[in-house]
């Protein structure tokens, strides 16, 4: 918990106006996959009548363990996903992309892994052949 509190509050006052500062936007993009894993395991635990607060084990490295990997290849690929994803808010705060696109184009991320992960065991099928 201090490391994300650590990490959240480097990202708040690296957002806030001075030499060296970047977009909001671009905060979310860099703390993109545990934003929107918290956010897609809340909502399906309010859409199944429970606590959004509740214990499960419904979080992407829990799913990625289920199909097969093992704690350390799901670290990994979470990780490689992270890079990615804080690598197209980096990008995108470097060619001056517009904030409303990249906000825009943040939040379908979220819908699509939302999508994704709410119908997750219909994808594994599919990806198993």
């Amino acid at each position: 918990m201090m490391l994300g509190l650590t990490i959240v509050w480097l990202l708040v006052i690296g957002t806030q106006d001075g030499e060296g500062s970047f977009r909001p936007v671009t905060a979310l993009w860099i703390i993109a996959v545990p934003l929107i894993d918290m956010f897609a395991v809340m909502h399906r635990r309010v859409r199944k009548g429970k606590s959004p607060l509740s214990a499960d084990r419904d979080h992407i490295h829990h799913i990625f363990m289920r199909f097969g990997f093992s704690s350390r290849q799901a670290c990994a690929l979470i990780g490689l996903i992270s890079v990615a994803l804080a690598g197209v808010g980096l990008a995108g705060e470097y060619f001056s992309v517009p904030e409303p696109v990249m906000l825009f184009s943040f939040i379908g991320l979220f819908l699509a892994y939302d999508y994704a992960f709410l119908h997750v065991w219909r994808f594994s099928k599919w990806m198993r052949g």
